[in-house]
């Protein structure tokens, strides 16, 4: 993977931080302005959207291992007017043991602002050619089904959950969104683009939170979602499947009773991390006290839950957040957080082990505090991370950096 041509001066300024990450900013194969970057699950692979002129969008991803010559994979472009594009509300790209491609993305399905499918296609020739795109659900609702994510089953084929607006109908709330209850769906995808096996995991869930979908050592997945009790309440909520097929999956339980009730939807999904030997989530919330907080949690195999919560950011975190996983264990967290200067942010990098009483925190990159900024995204290449975010000003654009230690 190239470097920039500033990188290495930046490598050398950034030395000698005692145990902070070095810092190297990648030349993302990138053509004009971009947002919305995303990690394929436990994967190098980074997707994103770019302006491909004032007219259209095109869908875009590349692998961003050390060891891979960097490639742009073209797997749609669109009419601005046919598919819809939001800061939190990203595409997906996902890649399995055969090298076979899912990519996933949002086109419009009516006149309305939140009026989108979840569609999908699959190549088996590493792009060649891809499979006609197909719904992920199996209604013809004008609403919104979004949110997506992937997990490759080891059986063959994808796992593919989504935020489902089918059940939503009359009026609408302070954010636009119809009043009725979101669902929590999932659904199979083989290697034909053919998807079965549709199910509602949750018939009703917070409405704009991502999901995050995770594998679990020795076999299984569990998704991790905001639910939304009839409370109000916007605590994180799991389901977990301990089949090799992912074909059976446990009712809702709590990741955390956090506490916060808020009268619309914060935004702000949890992320999963696992390095095939331990999983650990990570969320943000702000609790009863209206305390902002990061917090992450392992994995406890033989309750089949997640343990108690370990703090890891508290007070100006904004949320946004990604997480990654070390071969040795080591949790990598970034966040967004709001600095003294109003409108202004910093993205920040926290890394601890499972037991630890504190993590070790330092500042990635300047930001915006706006929505244009986009969430985080986090992965593992070797003993290094990988790190992308939107840069919202002067003007949008994928930013990556490696991170040495």
């Amino acid at each position: 993977m190239k470097l920039t041509s500033c990188a290495l001066l930046f490598y050398l300024a950034l030395g000698g931080q005692g145990g902070d990450w070095e810092s190297v900013e990648l030349e993302v194969p990138k053509r004009g302005g971009g947002m919305a970057p995303r990690f394929s699950q436990d994967s190098t692979w980074l997707s994103w959207i770019e302006a491909g002129s004032e007219s259209a969008w095109v869908l875009v991803a590349a692998d961003l291992s050390a060891e891979t010559e960097t490639e742009r994979v073209v797997f749609k472009t669109a009419e601005r007017d046919e598919i819809f594009v939001n800061w939190a509300d990203r595409p997906v790209f996902s890649t399995d043991s055969s090298r076979s491609w899912l990519a996933a993305w949002l086109p419009r399905n009516g006149e309305s602002a939140y009026a989108y499918d979840s569609v999908c296609s699959v190549s088996v020739d590493e792009g060649k050619l891809w499979s006609a795109p197909e719904k992920l659900h199996s209604d013809e609702v004008q609403g919104e089904h979004g949110f997506i994510s992937l997990l490759p089953r080891s059986e063959g084929g994808w796992a593919a959950c989504w935020l489902d607006g089918r059940a939503m109908g009359g009026g609408h709330d302070d954010h636009g969104h119809a009043s009725g209850p979101m669902q929590l769906r999932l659904a199979h995808i083989d290697y034909e683009g053919k998807v079965s096996a549709e199910r509602v995991l949750d018939e009703r869930v917070c409405e704009c939170c991502p999901t995050a979908l995770c594998a679990l050592p020795g076999g299984g997945a569990v998704l991790v979602y905001r639910d939304r009790g009839e409370d109000e309440m916007r605590d994180f909520a799991y389901s977990y499947s301990t089949d090799a097929g992912l074909d059976r999956w446990s009712s809702p339980r709590a990741v955390n009773k956090d506490g916060w009730r808020v009268d619309g939807c914060p935004v702000n999904g949890a992320a999963l991390a696992s390095n095939g030997e331990e999983v650990a989530v990570v969320w943000f919330t702000m609790g009863a006290d209206s305390t902002p907080r990061v917090y992450c949690a392992w994995w406890d195999a033989e309750q089949k839950a997640f343990g108690a919560p370990h703090a890891v950011a508290e007070g100006k975190a904004l949320g946004r957040i990604a997480a990654a996983m070390l071969s040795s264990g080591e949790l990598a967290v970034t966040w967004l957080e709001a600095l003294e200067e109003p409108g202004s942010a910093e993205w920040r990098l926290a890394v601890g082990s499972r037991g630890v009483k504190s993590f070790h925190t330092q500042s990635l990159i300047s930001s915006s505090a706006s929505r244009a900024s986009g969430i985080s995204t986090l992965s593992v290449d070797g003993e290094e991370l990988l790190f992308a975010c939107t840069r919202a000003e002067p003007s949008a654009a994928v930013i990556a950096l490696r991170l040495f230690r």
